[in-house]
C-alpha cells in the first residue's frame, strides 16, 4: 500500500504516491484539478494514507473526498506526532504546512546541519533550520509573478509583465519590461545572498537549500560561491511530508534511499 503525499499550493498542486522511499506516481496539476487528480491515483492505486499540506483552505475538499474514498488522511502541521523537528514559533498554529514540510525534508537530507530554505513560490520564504532540529522561524516577501504583478497594478506607467524562463543574463534592463524582470529576480538573488551572510555571522557551516518554481532562475544570478554551494531540491516539501508520514506512524519507515550529505 502506498503513501499518497500532496503539496497544495496557491495555482498547482503536487501529488506524489511512495510505496516505502520509492517514488510510484507523480503528478502536477492545478488547483482545480486536484480532486479529479486525487481520484484518478486511488484508482490506480492502493493508497494506505494521506498526508497533506495545504495553503489556506485548499485542504477542506480534499479531506472530505480522502474520506469518502476511505482513505485515512492527515493534515501536516506543528502538533502532528513524532515531527523530526521542532518548532520555535510564536504562532506555531500559524505556519503554513508548506514551510513546515520544507524544514522537514532539509532535515531528512541534511541531519545535523543549520540550513537556510528558501522557497521560491507565489510567495518567498526564507526559514531557518537549525543543526538541533529546531525550525527558528522566518521571513515572507513577495515571489517573482508578484513582484512583476504589483509594479503593473501599483503604477500608471509600468507594463504588465511575464518572467522569463531563464535567468537575466547581465545586471542591469535596457528597456522597461527588462527592468522590471533584472529587478524582480536580482532582487530576489541579492534577498538571498544576504540572509545566508547574515545567518553566517552566528552559524558559520549554514547551508542552502532551495526549492520552488523560480529557483533555478534565483540560483543563476548568485555569487559563483553561493550558486556552486547552493542546492536545488523540487521535491523537498514532498520529501518533507513523507518524513513525517513515517514519523507520525501513518506510513511504514521507508529504507533511507535519499542521499544525505554531512556538515563536515
Amino acid at each position: 500500500m502506498g503513501t499518497l503525499c500532496i503539496d497544495i499550493g496557491n495555482t498547482r498542486c503536487k501529488l506524489a504516491l511512495y510505496a516505502g522511499a520509492d517514488l510510484r506516481d507523480f503528478r502536477l496539476v492545478r488547483s482545480g484539478d486536484l480532486l479529479s487528480a486525487v481520484g484518478s491515483m486511488a484508482e490506480s492505486h492502493d493508497i494506505g494514507a494521506c498526508i497533506y499540506s495545504a495553503v489556506g483552505s485548499g485542504g477542506d475538499a480534499l479531506a472530505q473526498a480522502l474520506d469518502r474514498l476511505g482513505c485515512p488522511a492527515a493534515a501536516l502541521s506543528a502538533g502532528l506526532k513524532g515531527l523530526p523537528v521542532s518548532v520555535d514559533y510564536a504562532t506555531p498554529q500559524t505556519l503554513g504546512s508548506d514551510r513546515l514540510a520544507a524544514a522537514v525534508g532539509a532535515r531528512t537530507l541534511l541531519p545535523g546541519c543549520d540550513v537556510l530554505i528558501a522557497d521560491f513560490g507565489t510567495c518567498a520564504t526564507f526559514d531557518l533550520l537549525t543543526a538541533d532540529g529546531t525550525f527558528r522561524g522566518g521571513n515572507i516577501a513577495p515571489g517573482l509573478k508578484m513582484r512583476l504583478a504589483a509594479m503593473h497594478r501599483g503604477t500608471q506607467a509600468l507594463p504588465a509583465v511575464g518572467r522569463s524562463e531563464t535567468p537575466e543574463s547581465s545586471l542591469l534592463g535596457t528597456d522597461t519590461p527588462t527592468a522590471m524582470r533584472r529587478g524582480a529576480e536580482w532582487g530576489l538573488a541579492f534577498e538571498t545572498e544576504g540572509y545566508a551572510a547574515r545567518l553566517r555571522q552566528t552559524h558559520s557551516g549554514l547551508r542552502l537549500l532551495l526549492t520552488g518554481g523560480q529557483a533555478e532562475i534565483v540560483r543563476g544570478h548568485l555569487s559563483p560561491a553561493l550558486r556552486r554551494e547552493a542546492a536545488i531540491r523540487p521535491d523537498l516539501v514532498l520529501l518533507g511530508l513523507r518524513a513525517a508520514a513515517e514519523a507520525a506512524g501513518l506510513a511504514p519507515a521507508a529504507e533511507r534511499q535519499t542521499a544525505t550529505q554531512t556538515c563536515e
